[in-house]
């Protein structure tokens, strides 16, 4: 045997037997690396330089012989118990003396881990193990390849074509020393490569030396006890940097979070607001909740608000999400990675608009494009609920937004929307919020979060656990956890708790400033006070503490931070580094330092971030206004040459520097994509901050970016406030499209505007104005007659005669709506009005009529492929065989409208479907099934917060439960459903429960309570001019009067 070394597997001998060939080789017990790989254990950069400086150990002493092994791969490396590395299978190794190591055109190897000199069948040599190995050391580090992709020829497209991504963006352990020993390995030359095995082994053992002292430092920091003297004496005691928050006071409150993880990690998801003052310790436990979760083998998806600063829509969501697939997705099984893949890809293209932001997701699993027809595909809000629930069926999930005081409007709705659709997830969702930091809005509102919160309450579907100061007892409990031994004076923790009020975070900056004067000190393991001198400078904001933590920095280390708060909270130190004119590597070392010495600055995979947002705002504000403009300018022209004219998601924050530099023209045509973009996935607030900065241009300049109408700017700025519901904004904004469109005599802009504008005055229940904007576009189509535009004015007039309650005049414009449609687009207005005089014929009790009216508008919206429209009009003529006392037919729409809502998910509508099919089972008798519907029902409203649907749930109840007999929860039942619906002003609700309990009490014989409640409800129902319902509560009341009259005449025949 040629190789003889510790870290190869020996080979005793090669022969050939009668049964065929036959290797000896050293039997070595252990596992390949593979497996380690793949049993989602953490390496540590440690052990991952240990493992891979063994393998060069190895090769070097092949390499020596001319041996070249040419297919390293996990599976070819043995890891003995004790950590010692063993290569193994030679066998594709040739010797180089012999025959010359590759024939042009073999490809010998493992794919993901050959050279590209190997891939396209030219020479190699013991280079092609240098690029393996650091393959292999890249994994190990990154828990990712490379290099990845479908196919043999896109792995082979992206080795000779792509940098990989720098390991560092994948784990920032990896420091820029150890990332430069990687990318040289994954050279594309080979000439560029490390020279040899010894060679690259001494650069990796180079920097392990200087990880190994690091290591040492951070844990003689880190692992400090202040139980024991420390070394460096006084002066070191007085450092500041020792008093880190421990987790004390908050046991009770922790303890209903993982009673709610629990709940949430066995399917039953919900979300949980954890709410306080600044400084509380609302950060702490959630960090504490975080780590219980991933101890429990539960995803932890982590995502932040900006204050102050521009943010796209859903960004703490996205960010939550790029997180979890660049650290955590590589413990999910291939498979359920390709599902999550192919999820997104045919599910949920709307989020393709987001994966720039985590590209890292699908990095080596093939392009993602996305599909033409998008028109029944789930918007945002649904698509993130599908990611996330998907991911939640391989292991529960915990969503921690953080600072939702200054969330945009758009995660806001998200945070909202899941709380109403997680419960049937393994979903736990986290919010943080900052109870006395509510900024008002320019309306002069208060800030959306007050109100996603409010609604949330009434509508019960989150569970919210304040933090409040801490007492007398817990603010001694808090110093003496801190600081382990002490022995302070009564004097002395009274004075704590009276000057920091009991804020935890204050009284641990409090007692760094002690420690700093030296009012408490260390002595043989112990700390005391100076009871003659108590100075105290106790901060009464948390910015007070931040301008303390601005007194330790030289002028040069403010510059530094100054120009990172240019960039914005989040910064890349690349780019600042080519801003300063600083070497990456001294930037970095600086960086470093104001993470650790100073706590003004957190990293993490994306580069780095403020400690708190306030810090960013403080330092930014400090910049005389005319150096801020050129920061601001140099900032975007790096950003340009950086990425070129395609910036993608970067488009607004390149947009709002050169805007801030004062540069207006650049800024012009940046502005406009990035609105368009914000638009384009509903991120409203976002897009009206770009079209209100692009009309501020117009007013100044009167130029817009090429390819922009004013019109199109005033028709998008309206519909953002429009969605806002900022009405009195749009309405103005609409005003001057309407001005606009008169002067350029453009009646279809003209009647875009006036649509528009009725529209928000039926929102706003102005019924007389909505009516005159519409005539007003009769009166445009009239000298300018316009296709498909005069039936969806008729359609929007019946409508809002239709919300008026005048039901004729709803009907003829309904019709005319039908007789108006002129093109075959405006059969679609025909299926809506064909649907709305259903719903009419149905309230005036033509019920066969309905039906006919229903069955064209399911022609209509099958023909033209709207599987939106169906399930509702499933539902509406499920709702007319009910009436009809069709059971069978009622039962078979409704199953049909719960089959289309599988794609088009209205989870209201769903609810009713529930609800109707309970009454439909209960009708034929089906009293089981009629429970397990209205149960359903019930659970699903009682999620949703919807109080009017489930008032008219306990009808149904009350109904069943009559039908079996047990009177006492039936009245129990419609008494509640009374009571919430008069609660509600629901006056047709009030009317169909007096209805039932009336039936219920005549049932029992009651005549004189059941002709009260029968004569409620038929007033009620001649009042809303329901005639239908009239009539048949009069028929009921005839039926109870002639059965008591027969009674009697019985009677009187008896006597």
């Amino acid at each position: 045997a040629k190789l003889v070394h510790p870290n190869i597997v020996t080979i005793y001998e090669v022969g050939e037997a009668e049964s065929g060939r036959y290797i000896a080789m050293e039997y070595v017990a252990g596992i390949s690396l593979d497996e380690v790989l793949n049993s989602g254990q953490d390496v540590s950069i440690e052990r991952g330089i240990h493992i891979i400086s063994q393998l060069l150990s190895g090769l070097e002493c092949a390499h020596q012989v001319g041996i070249y092994h040419r297919d390293i791969k996990p599976e070819n490396i043995l890891i003995t118990p004790d950590d010692r590395v063993k290569i193994l299978d030679f066998g594709i190794a040739k010797m180089a003396a012999k025959e010359g190591l590759t024939v042009a055109g073999d490809i010998m190897g493992t794919i993901e881990y050959m050279a590209p000199e190997q891939m396209m069948g030219e020479e190699a040599d013991h280079r092609c193990d240098i690029y393996s190995t650091g393959v292999l050391l890249y994994q190990i580090l990154t828990k990712k390849l490379p290099f990845t992709g479908d196919t043999s020829v896109a792995i082979l497209y992206k080795q000779l074509n792509e940098d990989p991504i720098p390991p560092s963006e994948l784990n920032p352990a990896i420091s820029s020393e150890l990332e430069q020993v990687i990318l040289k390995a994954l050279a594309k030359e080979k000439e560029d490569r490390w020279e040899s095995a010894r060679a690259f082994n001494e650069a990796l053992l180079k920097v392990l030396r200087g990880v190994e002292s690091r290591k040492k430092k951070i844990e003689s920091d880190a692992d400090w006890n202040l139980n024991e003297e420390l070394e460096g004496g006084e002066d070191a005691s007085r450092s500041g940097e020792k008093f880190q928050p421990v987790f004390v006071g908050r046991e009770k409150e922790f303890s209903r979070l993982v009673r709610l993880y629990r709940k949430a990690s066995q399917g039953k998801g919900c979300t949980v607001v954890i709410s306080g003052e600044a400084g509380v310790g609302k950060s702490t436990i959630a960090m504490q909740l975080q780590e219980y979760a991933r101890k429990h083998q539960a995803f932890v998806l982590y995502g932040a608000s900006l204050y102050q600063e521009g943010m796209d829509a859903y960004m703490p969501y996205i960010d939550a999400l790029r997180g979890f697939f660049s650290k955590d997705s590589h413990l999910l099984p291939a498979e359920n990675r390709l599902q999550i893949k192919n999820l997104v890809r045919e599910k949920i293209p709307v989020l393709m608009e987001f994966t720039e932001r985590f590209s890292t997701t699908f990095g080596g699993e093939g392009s993602i494009s996305t599909p033409p027809d998008q028109s029944n595909s789930p918007n945002i809000l649904e698509g993130i609920h599908l990611l996330i629930s998907l991911i939640s069926t391989m292991r529960p999930v915990v969503v921690v937004i953080d600072d939702m005081q200054w969330a945009d409007e758009a995660s806001l709705r998200l945070f909202h929307y899941l709380s109403r659709h997680i419960s049937e997830n393994r979903i736990l969702q986290v919010g943080i919020c900052r109870t006395d930091r509510f900024d008002l809005q320019q309306n002069g509102k208060p800030a959306q979060i007050v109100d996603i919160l409010s609604r949330m309450r009434r509508e019960d579907i989150f569970d919210e656990v304040t933090l409040n100061r801490f007492s007398r007892e817990m603010c001694e409990k808090l110093v003496d956890e801190t600081l382990g031994s002490v022995n302070f004076t009564e004097e002395f923790y009274e004075i704590i708790y009276q000057e920091t009020k009991g804020n935890p975070f204050f009284v641990l900056e409090t007692l760094k400033l002690l420690n700093e004067n030296g009012t408490i000190y260390l002595q043989d393991g112990v700390w005391y006070n100076r009871s003659d001198q108590i100075k105290l400078e106790v901060p009464n904001r948390v910015e007070d503490v931040f301008v303390r933590q601005f007194r330790e920095l030289s002028d040069q280390d403010r510059e530094i931070l100054q120009v990172a708060s240019v960039i914005g909270y989040k910064f890349d130190a690349t780019i600042l580094a080519r801003l300063l004119g600083m070497r990456r590597i001294d930037l970095l070392k600086t960086l470093h330092r104001f993470q650790t010495d100073l706590q003004l600055l957190n990293s993490n995979e994306d580069g780095f971030q403020f400690e708190h947002p306030m810090l960013k705002e403080l330092l930014y504000n400090e910049i005389p206004p005319a150096l801020r403009k050129e920061y601001h300018l140099m900032i975007a022209q790096e950003l340009e040459m950086m990425y070129g004219p395609e910036f993608g998601a970067l488009v607004g924050d390149v947009a709002n520097h050169y805007l801030h530099a004062g540069e207006e023209q650049k800024a012009l045509p940046l502005l406009y994509q990035a609105a368009n973009r914000a638009f384009k996935i509903s991120a409203y607030r976002q897009a009206s901050l770009f079209f209100e900065a692009l009309m501020d241009i117009w007013k100044k300049r009167q130029q817009l970016p090429e390819g922009a109408t004013l019109s199109e700017l005033y028709l998008k700025l309206g519909i953002c406030y429009e969605e806002n519901g900022l009405w009195e904004k749009s309405l103005t904004v609409y005003q001057y499209l309407l001005e606009l469109s008169q002067t350029e005599e453009d009646p279809q802009g003209q009647i875009g505007a006036l649509r528009r504008m009725g529209r928000i005055y039926d929102h706003q229940g102005k019924f007389e104005k909505a009516l005159e904007m519409y005539n007003h576009c009769l009166e445009i189509l009239e000298k300018h007659p316009l296709q498909n535009v005069r039936s969806m004015i008729y359609n929007n007039m019946g409508l809002v005669y239709f919300q008026k309650g005048e039901y004729q005049l709803a009907r003829e414009y309904f019709e005319k709506t039908i007789e108006a449609v002129d093109c075959e687009v405006g059969e679609i207005d025909k299926a809506h009005a064909s649907t709305n005089l259903g719903i009419i014929a149905s309230i005036h009790g033509d019920l066969n009529e309905a039906l006919n009216y229903y069955q064209t508008a399911l022609e209509i919206y099958l023909k033209r492929g709207n599987t939106r429209q169906l399930p509702r009009v499933y539902h509406n003529m499920g709702m007319a065989y009910s009436d009809l006392g069709e059971w069978e037919k009622s039962v078979q729409a409704f199953e049909k409208c719960l089959e289309m809502l599988d794609s088009a998910d209205s989870k209201h509508l769903r609810g009713l479907t529930y609800l109707n099919l309970g009454k439909a089972y209960a009708r034929q008798g089906n009293l089981e099934d009629a429970r397990s519907f209205t149960d359903k029902a019930f659970k699903l409203f009682k999620r949703l917060g919807d109080s009017l649907s489930l008032a008219e749930v306990f009808n149904v109840m009350g109904y069943i439960f009559a039908e079996m007999n047990d009177f006492t929860r039936a009245e129990k039942y419609l008494k509640k459903s009374i009571r919430m619906n008069e609660d509600n002003d629901y006056q047709e609700g009030v009317a169909e429960s007096c209805f039932t309990y009336a039936r219920i009490l005549d049932k029992q014989g009651k005549n004189k309570e059941a002709m009260e409640y029968f004569k409620k409800s038929a007033d009620k129902f001649k009042e809303l001019n329901l005639y239908s319902r009239t009539e048949a509560v009069l028929a009921e009341m005839e039926n109870m009067l002639l059965r008591e009259q027969e009674f009697q005449f019985v009677g009187n025949e008896s006597s």
